[in-house]
């Protein structure tokens, strides 16, 4: 149901608003003004419904142009009577309101009230001329917009539940909008953006839009059960299909990001593999003997050492040197080998 809303004329000259009269009664100084001593009588007449186009209203856009002389009309257009309703909603003024106002604003003008005749219905229905940004045109500007900043393939994403406040009503002209989401957005998961739209390139209204996204992504999941401390080989795994929208960075995605690993806990059947539960299986045990290398500027050196702890290959191991006794760090190269850390 469309809102009415008691015309602006009548609230403004209730309380003594003076604003509508450029020029003192009886005053034909102003470049557009008009001497109505002695001018013929004028009918105007008051149409019952009025569609306008512009965001103010003046007096003329109330009248039927009909039978009314060109220097009225300029008159008539000169006096704004504030903004129009917003489009879906509508404005009135009573008739007597209105002939109240009109001989007021007539008189401020120099002319006589007995050399017009007013027409005027009991009531006068304002509306905005309007445009609706449907359901559909909503959705698809934030489909659209979803897509294009997603570094997803279209086919691997699923959008749903979009939701916002309804379908927006505008003045009628030129549709334009501009779409924004946070910088950091991931678009996936639950994604909010925000839609500027314009007329005829003037900024109108904002609408806030949200949906949730699911992208599917291939994910390294077991092809059999593993237990706790077991070293993941490539006939352990395979890729599936699954929605990563929840947690984008927990899964593996390749399968060498997991063949060579030790899994920290037993994993199910066609479950998927989580990296945190990965680690390097070590390749040395604590107490096991080891060649050390220290490399020098020009110098190559090896020392025998004994590791003080399990480490895999790449990890930083505490490593004792036999001859000196004393501890020093190195680093892990294979299963029998170490080099000195500086």
């Amino acid at each position: 149901m469309r809102a009415k809303t008691f015309f602006w004329a009548v609230l403004l000259l209730g309380a003594g608003f003076s604003g509508f009269f450029p020029f003192p009664p009886g005053d034909c100084a102003g470049p557009e003004s008009v001497c109505w001593a002695g001018a013929s009588a004028v009918k105007i007449e008051f149409s019952s419904s009025v569609l306008v186009h512009r965001k103010r209203v003046t007096l003329w856009d109330l009248c039927n142009p009909e039978g009314i002389p060109g220097d009225w009309m300029a008159l008539l257009s000169s006096i704004d009577l504030g903004e129009a309703p917003s489009p879906g909603t509508e404005k009135y003024i009573e008739a007597p309101q209105l002939k109240s106002f009109v001989h007021r604003v007539l008189s401020s003008r120099g002319k006589d009230p007995a050399q017009w005749e007013l027409s005027i219905p009991d009531r006068i229905l304002i509306r905005r001329e309007s445009m609706q940004v449907s359901r559909e045109q909503i959705e698809g500007i934030y489909r659209d917009y979803v897509l294009s900043r997603g570094p997803w393939s279209p086919q691997d994403v699923v959008i749903r539940g979009i939701q916002y406040s309804g379908p927006v009503d505008l003045p009628a002209g030129e549709l334009s909008y501009e779409v924004t989401s946070h910088p950091q957005e991931r678009f996936m998961g639950n994604v909010a953006v925000t839609i500027q739209f314009s007329v005829n390139h003037e900024k109108d209204r904002s609408l806030r839009v949200s949906g949730k996204v699911d992208v599917f992504q291939d994910v390294v999941v077991t092809s059999q059960p593993l237990k706790r401390n077991d070293v993941v080989s490539a006939k352990d795994v395979e890729l599936q299909k699954m929605n990563i929208s929840e947690s984008p960075d927990r899964f593996a995605t390749k399968i060498d990001q997991v063949v060579g690993k030790r899994v920290l806990r037993d994993v199910g059947l066609r479950q998927a593999v989580p990296l945190a539960d990965l680690d390097n299986p070590p390749a040395l045990k604590r107490g096991a003997a080891v060649t050390m290398l220290y490399d020098l500027p020009g110098l190559r050196l090896t020392a025998k050492g004994q590791v003080r702890e399990d480490a895999g290959v790449g990890d930083t191991v505490r490593v004792i040197n036999v001859m000196t006794n004393r501890t020093v760090h190195c680093r892990v190269l294979d299963p029998t080998t170490v080099r000195v850390i500086p």
